[in-house]
């Protein structure tokens, strides 16, 4: 989804899943982030992943 915007300059993604409670439902997560160049100027997005799945809970920009 990034990539089709424009490169990615890195990413990162946490080695071990943590739990996470949303709405009454428990689940465990990755935590991970993208970084890459917008209007010259480098952009951070951390998202939050389903261990499981792998379906993208939320995606933010730091």
């Amino acid at each position: 989804m990034f990539l089709a915007d424009g490169p990615i300059e890195g990413s990162w993604i946490e080695l071990h899943p943590v739990p996470l409670t949303r709405f009454s439902s428990e689940t465990d997560v990755y935590y991970g982030g993208i970084s890459r160049k917008e209007n010259d100027e480098l952009v951070q997005y951390e998202f939050i992943a389903d261990a499981y799945t792998g379906t993208i809970l939320d995606i933010y920009k730091l």
